[in-house]
């Protein structure tokens, strides 16, 4: 049996009371694991919020392109994986930025938050060389989730 994670990450939210303003698809998760990219999208569920998924850097790559050639917007929010094949999250992260920059320089950059299981400093280092502007450790729970999204405002407190 096989998945296409992009439609299968794509989920209708049932509002929680507490959060009622719904951003669509401001949220782009870019993780090689489907089981992790699923259980942020899960957790967005209870935020009544809605996300873009890849599930590689040029996958990823190729959605900030689409979205931004189609309708001239940005994500607000980028989640990020850090340890992929190909581009990990650090580089991946540069190329956003110079396509943004280089194509859209009048938008607003998205706030990347790195997405890692890697709790060392070199790891975090890397991430904010790279233009990074935010880390949350996996497994992602409900709170840090919450952090993050005011952080990057998407949702508000």
């Amino acid at each position: 049996m096989t998945y296409d994670v992009a439609s299968a990450a794509r989920v209708l939210i049932n509002p929680e009371p507490e959060y009622t303003q719904h951003f669509r698809n401001d949220i782009l998760i870019i993780d090689d694991n489907w089981y992790n990219m699923m259980a942020v999208i899960s957790l967005l569920k209870g935020f009544n919020l809605e996300a873009d998924a890849a599930t590689s850097g040029e996958e990823g790559m190729d959605l900030v392109k689409k979205r931004l050639t189609s309708n001239m917007t940005t994500y607000k929010l980028i989640m990020m994986d850090y340890s992929m094949p190909v581009l990990n999250g650090a580089q991946t992260t540069l190329l956003i930025r110079q396509i943004l920059t280089n194509q859209a320089p009048d938008l607003p950059q998205p706030f990347v938050c790195c997405l890692t299981s890697y709790a060392e400093r070199n790891y975090r280092y890397e991430a904010f060389k790279a233009g990074m502007d935010g880390f949350l450790n996996k497994p992602v729970f409900k709170t840090g989730l919450k952090r993050l999204l005011t952080k990057a405002q998407v949702m508000k407190k």
